[in-house]
């Protein structure tokens, strides 16, 4: 009889050890760096924002920052370390000559580059990655993106 409430007290505690695991959660670290200019000249206060990519699903927001006056962005995010890691930016900007995106000052132009490569550089005690997008380069004559008229409302909506 003094068996059975062994073995009942070790599956039990299994139990509680799956289902409720002890300690943090590991979560991955991705750093994306950059510098974005059109026509040469650096973009001042573009809003850029870094996602974890989910096809058929919401976008994560990891990290969302403006350009500094030279045209750099630095952001971090983190995933857990059990989602898959497909990092996107998106660029909020206007560099274009097509008059329907300059004729409202409310529309911007949303802008997903391709992703460059995404080295690991640190493996313990956290897993860091980075992806250098190096020089985004805008030409007015080239309509980078899709229309985007609701980011001009939701300045207002988040202050």
């Amino acid at each position: 009889m003094d068996y059975r409430i062994a073995i009942f007290l070790l599956t039990f505690c299994a139990f509680l050890t799956f289902a409720f695991p002890f300690g943090k959660k590991q979560k991955i670290i991705i750093i994306v760096k950059g510098h974005i200019t059109c026509e040469g000249i650096p973009l001042d206060k573009i809003l850029v924002k870094l996602v974890n990519y989910r096809k058929h699903r919401r976008d994560i927001t990891l990290d969302t920052v403006k350009t500094r006056p030279n045209g750099s962005f630095y952001l971090k995010g983190k995933v857990k370390k059990t989602a898959k890691l497909n990092p996107k930016l998106k660029i909020w900007h206007k560099c274009s000559t097509s008059k329907t995106v300059l004729k409202t000052k409310l529309c911007y132009l949303k802008y997903s580059p391709k992703t460059p490569e995404i080295k690991k550089i640190m493996e313990y005690p956290k897993t860091v990655y980075t992806v250098d997008y190096k020089d985004v380069k805008l030409k007015k004559d080239k309509n980078y993106g899709e229309k985007d008229c609701l980011r001009f409302f939701q300045k207002f909506i988040n202050n």
